[in-house]
């Protein structure tokens, strides 16, 4: 999703231009579960919050006297070249790589990342704080799902892989800089070694640290309110809070195709993506499609909001059937600048819009037709900037839970933030973790029967 006015909240490369038709609320810095203090920075201790993502990892830095956000940084995960998703890393991890151990490269990899981004993020934080001040980093949290952590951490994340998925940890438990960097040999290290760090607890193999914390920002928890999460990436995890209370949750394996990839002409939402497209009227009275692309420039590819939007522009001119075949004689559908959507780019998110689709339904269906869900709140890089409209459209998101719609941002970011600035929230996020109810989808009967169904625009 593109915002009518640009907050350069770091989520995409939006320069402003781009407007935005859907009535989904928001919050382009992430949900804080409460009202920060505000005033004047009073010194200069900070806290710096991490979200190591399958694709991307993000930081933050919060000024500790005024709960203030004072920067940001973000960078595509470096263990991309080591396989796209979990399994394919996993996989990785198993394997010797010219004498060194996979899970040692893929540990030193995303350690070696994290400590320059903290070199970067402390830098423009130090620029941030009033005259005189110089960052000093407090606490640090580091949040991302059960794989990432457990490479983050050197442990052996194998198990993860195969039944019964057994995690080496559940995490929930505070360590040192130091320890963080004990295995890898870093050239600078931007915060002493005796920096503690927090990491929030796991619910399961499926469900991370990354979602507790998304839950604990969005206010999981904190009351009997009904309410759900849907943090969409190229992991989905999901969860349902009933009016009694109780949390369910789960998770589904989207694939990289609402991050550009393996979509032939798939990129991030920089400049030059169509993120968005829709049907309008041609100077004939007839209907074309119009594309809106970041910059607005030269069309270069499409990102993901371009891509759901795209789908739904095609089954209104007739151009796809609605078990997602090109109509026609075609194998690719042109939408501007040269660049085309092929057959086995719909089929692919076809699949990555089943696996959400599928988790909903179940967890909606779980939590009985009086669920009542008050708050349905999207997180993540891509569900942030996805328009309800086009997840409704091609049927990824069921349409009872359009008009109670909210854009979290970086939820399992900001929960992370919430957990170092507030320490009674770290009671509540280990509360979280430990009652929350975890189904696995491949383990429910009609799983695959529900998956196909779900594959229809």
């Amino acid at each position: 999703m593109l915002c009518e006015k640009c907050h350069h909240c770091g989520l995409c490369e939006g320069d402003g231009k781009s407007e935005d038709s859907s009535n989904m609320q928001i919050s382009v810095d992430g949900l804080l579960p409460f009202e920060p203090r505000g005033g004047a920075i009073a010194d200069a201790r900070i806290c710096i919050a991490v979200d190591i993502g399958t694709t991307t990892i993000a930081a933050s830095s919060y000024a500790m006297s005024s709960e203030k956000r004072l920067s940001y940084v973000c960078a595509v995960n470096e263990q991309r070249s080591f396989g796209k998703d979990v399994l394919s890393r996993i996989a990785f991890s198993s394997e010797t790589h010219n004498g060194i151990f996979g899970q040692q490269i893929l540990h030193e990899k995303i350690v070696l990342q994290i400590n320059a981004l903290l070199s970067k993020l402390i830098s423009q934080t130090t620029f941030l704080l009033p005259r005189g001040f110089r960052a000093e980093v407090a606490e640090i949290a580091i949040t991302g799902n059960t794989t990432m952590l457990s490479f983050a951490f050197n442990l052996d994340a194998t198990p993860l892989a195969t039944a019964p998925f057994t995690p080496p940890s559940l995490f929930g438990a505070s360590f040192l800089y130091g320890d963080f960097l004990a295995s890898v040999r870093v050239p600078f290290a931007p915060v002493p070694l005796s920096t503690p760090i927090f990491v929030p607890p796991c619910i399961s193999a499926f469900v991370g640290a990354d979602t507790v914390c998304a839950l604990t920002a969005c206010g999981f928890g904190a009351d009997n309110s009904a309410r759900m999460l849907a943090d969409v990436g190229t992991n989905c995890e999901m969860a349902i809070q009933s009016s009694a209370g109780k949390i369910t949750c789960t998770a589904s394996a989207a694939g990289p195709a609402f991050e550009g990839y393996g979509i032939s002409a798939g990129m991030s939402a920089a400049s030059g993506a169509i993120a968005d497209v829709s049907v309008h009227s041609d100077t004939l009275g007839g209907k074309a499609l119009a594309c809106s692309v970041i910059g607005g420039a030269r069309a270069k590819g499409i990102c993901g909001t371009g891509l759901l939007s795209a789908l739904g522009a095609f089954l209104e001119l007739g151009l796809l059937s609605f078990d997602g075949a090109i109509l026609g004689d075609a194998d690719r559908i042109l939408l501007r600048d040269g660049v085309f959507l092929l057959q086995s780019d719909i089929r692919a998110v076809q699949l990555a819009k089943s696996a959400v689709k599928t988790g909903l339904d179940f967890l909606v269906e779980r939590a009985g037709e009086n669920a009542g869900i008050q708050k349905f709140f999207l997180a993540g890089s891509f569900g942030t900037k996805l328009k309800i409209t086009d997840a409704v459209k091609i049927k990824m998101i069921p349409s009872q839970l359009a008009p109670v719609a909210l854009s979290a941002g970086n939820a399992a970011l900001s929960g992370a933030t919430a957990v170092l600035l507030r320490k009674e929230l770290r009671v509540c996020a280990k509360k979280i973790a430990e009652n929350a109810e975890c189904v696995n989808l491949a383990e429910v009967s009609d799983f695959q029967e529900r998956f196909l169904s779900n594959l229809a625009l």
